[in-house]
């Protein structure tokens, strides 16, 4: 290999690789009932339930299986929500009540009484992650039940829980025990709720009504809300019933206590309610003061809650800043028909403040002194109707409404208008719902039906969205009739909700002379008998439009007095002199203002965004219409999952940071078939990380094998990795240059040859391993040992070397009643060393009671060191249990034992005893790794040890779980020559009689169906040269 390597040094190979209004917000899951609401079944979700591949929950039935049923709840289960979840129709109930709609039966959620109750399984030691969703929908009322109640009913005594970025709302729990919205009882050890809240439209009766906890103890809650009601016949709170409770921080309550159990206070920090009963600094505040867009600032409100930086304000209540924002529509004030006099002078000083549709009506029809020119300004956005009631394509209204009709003018001597001679200023607002359907009343119908002949008019930073005007006479969402001095609308749109009807209709001007229009749109709907348009019938010197894009009808159509137009687009260009003609498509989008064949020139006087439709103008609260993308990094990392964009916007898509892996890109399925782009799509959606194992360039889920630099020669020599099967392209870019060349080479050998570059200190080099890449074992590394006897027998095609990895597998044979074992591997008659860091790479067996995999070292048992260096074979060797798992793979354990040679016996002192008689020398860290049940088999893991002359340091994962300091007394001992054992041992019947230790039910169950496998990656020794030695035969 290394001959044909030093031939690529020439070797070069380069791989080319939304408008909407409003005027509050919350964060927190849309309460909108889906077309999803469980049904009451069990399924169960996927995924394994380990913490790197979680168990994916996407609606109630999956939800219900995690809480209740999860299989082997011996081991802690992860899970989280892909969605929010509805367990009930949430229209159906009153959750205040707990009443249903007559007809509708609600699902009732889980209960829990005592350990003999079935109605739910085995106490819960899961931990949920709700990923920024809410379950909704949570219902239980049964007041005489003494069950704890929650959504976890009760938890496992033995295993902490974690319950994180999950809201709970619009939920019902009556019982007379102990009741939640989390944690019904809770006795077990810690358990913590992090960045989650319950909504004001929860409910909680009990005899302990706790909103995070019923009934129980050490719960931590940090960067948590609640707004529900609680009624505890004997506690009540935040937490009901507690003792042992760690801590509440970053939290505020409104309208219960923090506890009422005064005699178990709960420590509090950065904690506000406005009922402090129980707690332990806590600040009183009243709800007027947990309120506001200042409630995170101001001192006299919530200020601490300012520095964990979880909650953001709102006009409401602060909330949780993991929960998607969604807007709210504002509370709307509705023209009631009648007229008002707004405050104000009227001067253009002092302009009339118009705030609602009766000061509107008032200005544009009554108001006093017509000898001179009045100003005013909206100050908010004009309802004259209900826009919800009306359909402005057609007029139609729904039944039962009656709409407000607007002002109309007719002749001269009709005073339901006087001439208009005013100027207003919009200042960036709208109104909406103007309506006048009468087609056989010759009026003039507009915003202003007719201007004063004497006196200019302007009117700017106006917009008119859902209106109906269908008039006999003439019609339009500004002027109606201006046969007076001069006009001038600037900056103000006509959206897309206004249909004009009538004999004339002008979007800005239906009949009139002498007009400016400047930075205007329209993309309203006309209809008319005689003339249409922007304009309709105009005359006079003075006809101008500017800066300007219509939609859907003509400058004017009549042709006879045509509009000077001025970087003006439309897509009916008739009667407009100097205006672009473009297509609806090229009116529109992100590049409307830049690309040429748009509307480039509209840059040009800097009124216009662009957005994913038609420019708006940059004077108006223009709120882009939002996408939430949910990023799913797959066990990678990221700052922030949750984008919320503008639709249509292009946005640069975070890269996610993984540990020994490369990032590919982001799709938008699960299976990575399709790419998502940077252009944001109209829906809300979820994308998928792609990884690519660094340095796995066979693609085979293993990195650093000598297939991986067999590969990459192989691309190299070819010149077309694509012709080369189980090749990674991305994994071969090793330097992450975006080209493959004989760099990546280099750099590859450098890391196979010290992969502990990044673990272990400059001074350590590989020195010897086995990477498992023959058809069998490799007998200038291994020999073969068989010590089984009884049940057990060893079977040569119990091992197996394919693939590059090494399998040791037990079976059972039903015929012949014998376990059928692998040989033992160990490297006593090839190799043997003395300091250094040895590692195996490893699935261990995850099958229940009955495997006994080990990677150990064992002091003098074979002939090498005698043999090379002479050595005396002492009265006595050492044993040093790298990974051991005793018929429990979810713990691996590390050991060491000495054993001394007297009479031909063996005792053992067990140097890894803590306390008691064994113990020798000191010991700093936990022997004992636990795993996530089947992700010992599921995952690869490595084991190692760092043995110097003064300590053995033993790793998981590269992780430290523990370090013996060797005794001065026993440096001799621990001065021995070493080889390496692998071995997959099983608890037979005969073991186990034979270990009084290894008690049967404890070790032994049941024999296996299945192959119990052991699957090896690797073994490697790293030495210091300076302080290391080695010995191979």
């Amino acid at each position: 290999m290394k001959k044909a390597l030093s031939f690529l040094l020439c070797i070069v190979l380069i791989v080319t690789m939304l408008q909407t209004v409003c005027c509050s917000i919350f964060i927190g899951a849309s309460a909108e009932t889906p077309t999803s609401v469980w049904d009451g079944s069990i399924t169960k979700p996927a995924g394994t339930g380990a913490e790197s591949t979680p168990y994916l929950i996407t609606n109630g039935s999956e939800l219900a299986w995690y809480i209740k049923f999860a299989e082997d709840w011996k081991n802690t289960r992860f899970a989280k929500l892909t969605d929010d979840i509805y367990l009930n129709d949430i229209t159906k109930i009153n959750w205040e009540t707990g009443e249903s709609e007559n007809g509708y039966t609600p699902n009732e959620w889980f209960q829990y009484t005592s350990s003999s109750d079935k109605t739910i399984g085995d106490k819960f030691l899961g931990n949920l992650n709700g990923d920024g969703h809410a379950v909704y929908g949570l219902y239980f009322n049964k007041p005489e039940s003494v069950a704890s109640i929650g959504l976890i009913p009760i938890q496992a005594n033995d295993y902490s829980i974690t319950v994180k970025n999950l809201g709970i709302d619009k939920s019902y729990i009556a019982s007379n025990g102990k009741s939640s919205a989390i944690f019904g009882c809770a006795e077990g050890v810690d358990k913590i709720i992090e960045n989650c809240y319950v909504g004001k439209d929860v409910t909680i009766i009990g005899k302990c009504a706790g909103v995070a906890l019923g009934s129980g103890q050490k719960i931590t809650i940090n960067k948590f809300y609640s707004l529900a009601k609680t009624t505890g016949s004997t506690y009540y709170g935040v937490i009901a019933d507690s003792w042992g409770t760690k801590s509440l921080s970053n939290a505020f309550a409104v309208g219960t206590a923090i506890t009422s159990k005064t005699s178990n206070t709960i420590p509090c920090t950065n904690v506000y309610a406005d009922n402090t009963l129980g707690a332990s600094g806590a600040e009183m505040r009243t709800a007027d003061n947990m309120q506001g867009l200042d409630a995170l600032t101001s001192n006299t409100k919530m200020s601490g809650l300012a520095e964990c930086g979880a909650f953001v304000a709102t006009e409401g209540y602060p909330a949780l800043t993991v929960f998607p924002i969604i807007e709210e529509e504002p509370t709307l004030s509705v023209w009631d028909g009648t007229v008002a006099k707004p405050d104000g002078a009227g001067t253009e000083s002092d302009p009339y403040k118009i705030t609602n549709g009766s000061e509107l009506a008032w200005f544009i029809r009554l108001f006093d002194d017509w000898k001179n020119t009045r100003y005013a300004v909206l100050t908010d956005d004009i309802y004259l109707n209900d826009v919800a009631k009306i359909d402005w394509a057609t007029g139609v209204v729904e039944e039962g409404y009656t709409p407000k009709v607007w002002l109309q003018y007719t002749t001269a001597e009709n005073k339901t208008a006087d001439k208009f001679l005013g100027n207003l200023d919009g200042a960036g607002h709208i109104i909406y719902g103007m309506y006048f359907n009468d087609t056989t009343n010759s009026a003039n119908v507009g915003l202003i039906p007719i201007q004063h002949t004497t006196y200019t008019s302007t009117i700017k930073n106006l917009g008119i969205d859902k209106a109906f005007i269908a008039t006999g006479g003439k019609a339009s969402a500004l002027f109606a009739n201006a046969e007076g001095a001069e006009k001038t609308i600037e900056n103000c749109y006509v959206g897309k909700d206004v249909t004009l009807c009538g004999e004339t209709v002008g979007v800005a001007l239906a009949y009139g002379v002498n007009f400016n229009i400047n930075k205007f749109y329209s993309l309203a709907t006309v209809n008319a008998t005689v003339f249409y348009g922007v304009v309709g019938n105009s005359w006079g010197q003075v006809r101008n439009l500017s800066n300007a894009f219509v939609v859907g009808t003509a400058v004017t159509s009549k042709t006879a007095n045509s509009i000077i137009c001025e970087n003006v687009y439309g897509d009916i260009t008739v009667g407009g002199i100097g205006a672009s003609k473009r297509t609806i498509d090229n009116m529109q989008g992100f590049g409307a203002l830049t690309v040429f064949n748009k509307m480039p020139d509209l840059a040009k006087c800097e009124a216009f965004r662009a957005t994913k439709e038609y420019p708006v103008l940059k004077s108006f609260n223009y709120v882009e219409p939002k996408a939430i993308i949910t990023l799913n990094p797959n066990g990678g990392t990221l700052v922030s999952n949750k984008l919320k964009v503008a639709i249509g916007s292009v946005i640069e898509l975070p890269s996610p940071i993984k540990e020994g892996y490369i990032f590919k890109a982001w799709y938008t399925n699960q299976n990575y078939t399709q790419l998502a782009n940077n252009i944001v799509p109209d829906n809300s959606t979820t994308y998928y990380a792609k990884w690519y194992k660094k340095y796995d360039i066979d693609n085979n889920g293993v990195a650093l094998q000598t297939l991986d630099l067999t590969r990459l020669v192989q691309a190299l020599l070819r010149n077309e990795s694509n012709d080369l099967e189980d090749f990674s392209i991305d994994a071969a870019d090793c330097n992450e240059d975006t080209v493959i060349s004989i760099l990546d080479l280099v750099r590859l050998k450098k890391v196979f040859a010290n992969a502990n570059e990044d673990f272990l200190d400059d001074n350590y080099r590989l020195v010897w391993s086995d990477e498992f890449n023959t058809k069998s074992y490799d007998t200038s590394k291994w020999v073969k040992e068989d010590d089984y006897d009884g049940d057990r027998v060893s079977n040569n095609e119990n091992l197996k070397i394919s693939d590059g990895v090494a399998t040791l597998s037990t079976t059972y044979n039903s015929e012949s009643g014998k376990y059928n074992l692998s040989h033992n591997l160990t490297t006593g008659n090839t190799m043997n060393f003395k300091y250094g860091y040895v590692e195996m790479r490893a699935k261990m067996p995850y099958y229940g009671k009955g495997e006994w995999p080990a990677f150990w070292l064992l002091s003098s048992s074979s002939a090498i060191s005698k043999d090379i260096i002479n050595q005396v074979q002492p009265d006595y060797h050492i044993e040093i249990d790298i990974a051991e798992n005793l018929s429990n793979a979810t713990k691996n354990q590390a050991q060491l034992h000495l054993w001394h040679n007297t009479d031909s016996s063996l005792t053992k002192t067990n140097l890894f005893a803590l306390t008691g008689a064994n113990k020798i020398g000191s010991w700093t860290g936990s022997n004992i790794k636990t795993f996530e049940n089947s992700d010992v088999a599921n995952a690869w893991h490595t084991y190692g040890l760092k043995w110097t002359e003064t300590s053995l340091i033993f790793y998981v994962d590269r992780n430290e779980m523990c370090e013996y300091i060797i005794p001065e007394d026993y440096k001799d001992e621990f001065s021995e020559y070493m080889s390496i054992i692998i071995s997959n041992n099983y608890f037979t019947p005969d073991v186990v009689e034979k270990e009084t230790w290894a008690t049967a039910g404890t070790f032994f169950e049941e024999n296996p169906t299945e192959s119990v496998d052991m699957v090896i990656d690797y073994v490697r020794l790293y030495q210091n040269a300076e302080t290391d030695s080695i010995l191979i035969k």
